[in-house]
């Protein structure tokens, strides 16, 4: 029997047993010259029948009410927090969730994250320490590369640090396997962070995921649902109505009769059918980064009148209200409307409102109709595409620059390359008159053959790649950023340069000069999903784009804020392939946590790594401008 049944039939029996109750209290003396003393007996026996049935059916739905509310307390629809931008992880949020997830020394959770540590304090040994790899390992093993016994021991070959000790044993029967483990993690990497250099910088050795937002945006369909108001008003009226019976109390019985009036009414109202159109503008749908853009939501009512109605505009996920709110609460008589303003910050990337949701219930509040009108609105927010005032040429930061290339290959230019034996067809204005002279001998003198050389911004658009700590945007928003002035800057010059992404549906625009073509850069850096303010919902990439390219005239801008593995792979990749790699590398990591220290660390580990292959990388700090970077690479 459903839930909803076995409250219909609840109420018939209390209002049964409600109606004998009130008959044998009200008239008892009409009940015995009508029926006789039998009678009476009979009713009382029935009605202790009545009265144990119901209090064991009202145990029970009791027991459903309140562990519905405890699971889903009522109120019908959530609609979240539209007015917060949605957010993306912090480096080193992988990791905490990772430690929050041990439950002992020896499961595979503990076995991952020891050994992450252990790569990390012999990477860090040999950077900043000027160990060898075999000297890092022992010391590892000895524990003598840090004062902290627990993090010594963590990190060592056991898989039970300090079990044999008296303070180990009693750590782990006082609090707990799991939490020992976690804790001599949280040591090791407090001690890692120290060895990195960055532990005077912690202010928290807590282990915990940033506070952040992610996945899909929910979607809502259209429904019509009851809102569980008056669940508990059943509950409390039969039990009142048993009680009343029980202690043969009139004043309770006529409270339960109230009470199941209310739970009668509460059923007696149908589900609202809104008839709703709704309208919205915005006072700039091409607006630049950071400007204020302000929603004007209208809604009309074009049917019967809506008592209580709500309504939340669907505000893009990745736009973060600054002014008023996108929601309203109200009522509608028919043919009535409704407006309000709310301002958001614009953001680069393109951005989709969703459906307005509108929520309507009926007088009483028991049925809640919820309705989804979309109203197409875009905000498309370009990047600014600045030209920086202080570029160096990429030969200063790289092997090649934009502009001309120099080759190896005699041919058409100013520079001296060699003298040749003339050959008829040769041009004339390459003959050696000077030497036709002295000599008699013809001969032609050949210059430094220059190929126009083409630059192309590589943005790492994976789904790793988006992360930040908040304090100024994520790491692919300030590669975009930063890609849009580099083209600019370059195109400035008369050069040619393009754009592309590494992600799954890869953003290509080939290299090119002149307004028109940094105009079409903007445009895509602004609105292709690839690049988009929010991460991708699909994983993988490509390199195909990169076959389009000659290696040996193109330089390379890679954009990657270089926190994980697979970003230094793809720079070697681009390396080996033979093209002019400059890395430039927003950095996203806060130090100042416990997991953000780590990330922090591995991703220096993975700089020097770059560097050491003879690439340039400049590390671009989150409070810094790019041209701030681009000073220190000189």
């Amino acid at each position: 029997m459903k839930p909803t049944e076995i409250r219909y039939v609840a109420i018939v029996v209390a209002v049964f047993a409600l109606t004998v109750g009130i008959v044998v209290f009200t008239v008892p003396g009409a009940v015995v010259d009508r029926f006789g003393p039998e009678s009476i007996v009979v009713l009382e026996s029935l009605g202790q029948l009545v009265f144990y049935l119901v209090l064991v059916g009202l145990l029970g739905l009791a027991y459903r009410v309140v562990k519905l509310h405890v699971e889903a307390p009522p109120g019908g629809a959530t609609v979240g927090t539209p007015e917060t931008a949605r957010g993306v992880p912090a480096p080193g949020d992988d990791l905490a969730r990772t430690v929050r997830g041990v439950s002992g020394r020896t499961d595979d959770a503990y076995g991952r994250v020891r050994n992450r540590l252990r790569c990390l304090v012999i990477s860090l040994l040999v950077d900043r320490h000027e160990y060898n790899r075999t000297e890092a390992r022992e010391a590892v093993e000895a524990g003598s590369w840090t004062d902290d016994d627990r993090a010594a021991a963590a990190l060592a070959e056991t898989t039970e640090p300090n079990a044999g000790s008296f303070g180990g044993r009693l750590r782990s029967l006082l609090l707990g396997r799991g939490w020992t483990a976690r804790d001599d993690l949280r040591a090791a990497m407090a001690a890692v962070a120290a060895v990195a250099g960055v532990g005077d910088r912690l202010n928290s050795t807590r282990i915990t995921p940033s506070r952040t937002t992610v996945g899909e945006t929910p979607r809502h369909e259209d429904v019509t649902r009851a809102t569980r108001h008056w669940n508990g008003v059943v509950v409390v009226a039969l039990l009142a109505l048993v009680g009343g019976v029980l202690y043969e109390a009139p004043g309770v019985l006529l409270a339960a009769a109230v009470g199941i009036g209310f739970a009668a009414y509460a059923r007696a109202i149908s589900a609202p059918e809104p008839e709703l159109s709704v309208d919205r503008h915005v006072s700039d749908p091409n607006p630049s980064p950071s400007d204020c853009v302000e929603v004007t939501v209208t809604v009309h009512n074009e049917g019967d009148p809506t008592h209580d109605l709500r309504i939340v505009d669907g505000v893009p996920p990745a736009l973060e209200v600054t002014k008023g709110s996108p929601r309203l609460g109200t009522a509608l008589g028919a043919d009535e409307s409704v407006s309000w303003r709310y301002t958001v910050a614009a953001r680069r990337g393109s951005h989709r409102f969703e459906p307005v949701r509108l929520l309507a219930r009926n007088l009483n509040g028991s049925m809640e109709a919820e309705r989804n009108e979309t109203v197409e609105t875009v905000v498309d927010c370009l990047p600014v595409a600045r030209p920086l005032a202080n570029l160096p040429p990429i030969e200063h930061i790289g092997p090649k620059r934009a502009g001309s290339l120099v080759t190896n290959d005699p041919g058409r230019g100013v520079q001296f390359h060699s003298v040749q034996k003339y050959h008829p067809g040769d041009p004339v204005s390459t003959i050696d008159w000077k030497r036709y002279a002295r000599t008699g001998e013809l001969a032609t003198v050949a210059h430094e053959d220059e190929r126009s050389a083409s630059t192309v911004a590589v943005i790492d658009a994976r789904e790793t790649a988006y992360l930040g700590t908040g304090r100024s945007g994520h790491a692919v928003d300030r590669s975009v950023e930063a890609a849009a002035d580099v083209v600019a800057t370059i195109t400035g010059a008369g050069h040619r340069a393009g754009v592309t992404s590494i992600a799954s549906d890869s953003l290509w625009v080939a290299p090119g000069a002149g307004r028109r073509h940094l105009v079409r850069v903007r445009d895509a850096l602004g609105t292709h999903p690839s690049v988009g303010p929010l991460p991708p919902t699909a994983d993988g990439y490509s390199l195909s784009q990169f076959a389009r390219l000659r290696a040996d005239e193109t330089g390379l801008w890679l954009f990657s804020p270089l926190c994980d593995d697979a970003a230094t792979d793809l720079a070697r990749m681009l390396q080996a392939r033979g093209f002019a790699l400059t890395v430039v590398s927003p950095d996203p990591t806060d130090p100042g946590r416990l997991p953000g220290a780590i990330a922090h660390a591995e991703r220096a580990v993975r700089i020097r790594a770059l560097r050491r292959r003879g690439l340039t990388v400049l590390d671009w700090l989150p409070d810094e401008s790019l041209e701030r970077a681009l000073e220190g690479s000189d």
